[in-house]
């Protein structure tokens, strides 16, 4: 979840293309965040960011129902009763919320969600059962798309 580099300016005059049409996103719905619409740097990645219940799993497109059954997923929804939808840049990542040590990293690896971040949950209205307070609460991730 790097940011990309900004593109250089290009001295040409061009004609301006036609808006490509959005990209389908992998949940039938969506009621994200959105960003604030002025950024202090026009070229920095935007984020939208959504709270998912387990039901929620059902609204993304059929090729990731499986994750219903994953077991890491079940173990982090039944420690804080929620998921994680980002989309940012081109790719859609699902979160599942955890505390970050090397034994969970491994665990998390093998069961699909290798990334982790620390970023997401302050954007988030999460009830007291649904965080931590611990410095390594955040959410190991995987890319949808």
């Amino acid at each position: 979840m790097e940011p990309a580099p900004c593109p250089e300016p290009n001295p040409e005059p061009e004609s301006i293309p036609a808006p490509e049409p959005e990209p389908p996103s992998v949940l039938a719905e969506e009621k994200m965040c959105e960003p604030p619409e002025e950024t202090a740097h026009p070229c920095e990645p935007t984020s939208r960011i959504r709270k998912l219940s387990y039901e929620d799993l059902s609204s993304l497109q059929k090729p990731f129902w499986r994750l219903a059954n994953n077991s890491f997923l079940l173990h982090g929804y039944h420690n804080y009763h929620h998921l994680l939808l980002l989309e940012e840049d081109e790719h859609q990542w699902l979160g599942v919320p955890g505390i970050y040590s090397p034994r969970e990293a491994h665990a998390a690896e093998l069961f699909g969600f290798p990334q982790f971040t620390r970023e997401y949950h302050q954007k988030l209205t999460l009830s007291e059962d649904e965080c931590s307070t611990d410095k390594d609460f955040g959410y190991w991730c995987r890319c949808l798309k």
